[in-house]
């Protein structure tokens, strides 16, 4: 009898013992489960577009909003402007004839001199040259007609006609090259070289008036060329198209208006009138003035009208809270991934699950956790 009941009790140990095994396991796996996503969020972005106006009148205390101040000044220079090459081809072959003396003395030799080919070619030197003796001098020749045909191959020996016959044997020519028609390049004053100093100009010397008005500015203000209104007074080469010329000058005198602003302001107005174009809870991520294109308008004593456009980007204002829990219960690493992916901008980075064998994500929303960081 006794060993019966000690069987019994043995039996609903074990079955104690089991079950709370079951139970134990059974808590870590639903009680402990957890699901961590961890996504990277991408700015959306929209372009802006809208028209402001800058106050310039300082004693009107009635004003308000976005304030500058105007700068006049003339200003005037020359400018150099390097001419741009031109290539002219030559209607007559030519290159450099090798004049050989052979001869004890000195052979003077002036332009235009004849120097003959057996096959009837002739070439001129285009300069007076002297031919110490047993000396080979360099000289350029032309063909005495036109046209390709007048080639010569290198080493082709010409006589001098003009000498006496016993020294043509001892004074001659020989090719050092093939002559062939040659192309040269001249320095020619065109119209684009003066259109192209006349932009130069205009560029440099408001640069250079802008940084001359830099000293008069105060601490908060900043000279934007884009808000700098130019009038050219004057402009004219002093070399006129079809002069050959290295270097065309050209004289140019400005009248540039300049509107000093403080940054700070403009940029506060900017972002005032960006948060129009974004979606409520968002946040505009911060512009620079070099991001925005900004076009200057119509100018008068009291005010000046500018346009401004730019991209602005923007945020969810709650990160943590952009995906929807339920969405994500009872899923798979792939599917989660497939989910978040198929919102615009959102892109997962690691999913991790706990315990790590499970192969879905909790039944219950307070079990996942979600982290979103702003991507660079």
């Amino acid at each position: 009898m006794a060993s019966s009941v000690n069987k019994s009790y043995k039996t609903v140990t074990i079955i104690f013992i089991f079950l709370s095994l079951i139970i134990l396991v059974g808590t870590s796996y639903f009680g402990l489960a957890q699901a961590r996503v961890m996504i990277k969020v991408f700015p959306h972005s929209t372009i802006a577009d809208f028209p402001l106006t800058i106050n310039l009148d300082e004693d009107n205390e009635l004003i308000t909003g976005l304030n500058g101040k105007l700068y006049d000044i003339t200003v005037s220079k020359t400018v150099e402007q390097n001419v741009q090459p031109t290539p002219i081809s030559d209607t007559k072959t030519g290159g450099i004839m090798n004049v050989v003396n052979e001869y004890s003395r000195e052979q003077k030799l002036v332009r235009t001199t004849r120097f003959l080919a057996s096959d009837g070619k002739l070439y001129r030197t285009v300069s007076d040259i002297t031919v110490p003796g047993k000396t080979t001098v360099k000289v350029k020749v032309l063909a005495d007609k036109d046209g390709v045909e007048q080639a010569v191959p290198a080493g082709t020996k010409f006589i001098i006609p003009g000498l006496w016959v016993g020294l043509q044997d001892k004074i001659y020519g020989e090719a050092s090259s093939d002559f062939n028609i040659s192309t040269e390049e001249v320095q020619i004053v065109s119209q684009t070289d003066i259109d192209n100093a006349a932009q130069a100009g205009v560029a440099q010397l408001t640069q250079e008036a802008l940084a001359s008005l830099k000293g008069n500015l105060k601490p908060s203000e900043t000279l934007n060329p884009s808000l700098a209104h130019v009038t050219v007074i004057k402009g004219e080469p002093a070399e006129n198209v079809g002069t050959e010329t290295q270097v065309l000058h050209y004289n140019i005198e400005l009248r540039v208006q300049a509107i000093a602003i403080d940054e700070e302001d403009l940029l506060a107005a900017v972002n005032t009138e960006i948060q129009t174009y974004i979606p409520q809870d968002n946040n505009l991520l911060p512009i620079k003035v070099s991001d925005l294109e900004i076009i200057l308008g119509e100018l008068n004593d009291s005010s000046v009208s500018v346009r401004i456009s730019g991209k602005a980007s923007y945020t969810p204002s709650a990160l943590d809270d952009l995906l929807d829990r339920s969405e994500l219960t009872g899923k798979s690493k792939d599917d989660i991934k497939t989910i978040v992916e198929n919102h615009d901008g959102m892109v997962v980075e690691k999913i991790e699950f706990r315990p790590a064998f499970r192969s879905k994500s909790p039944q219950l929303t307070g079990q996942i956790k979600i982290t979103a960081t702003l991507a660079d």
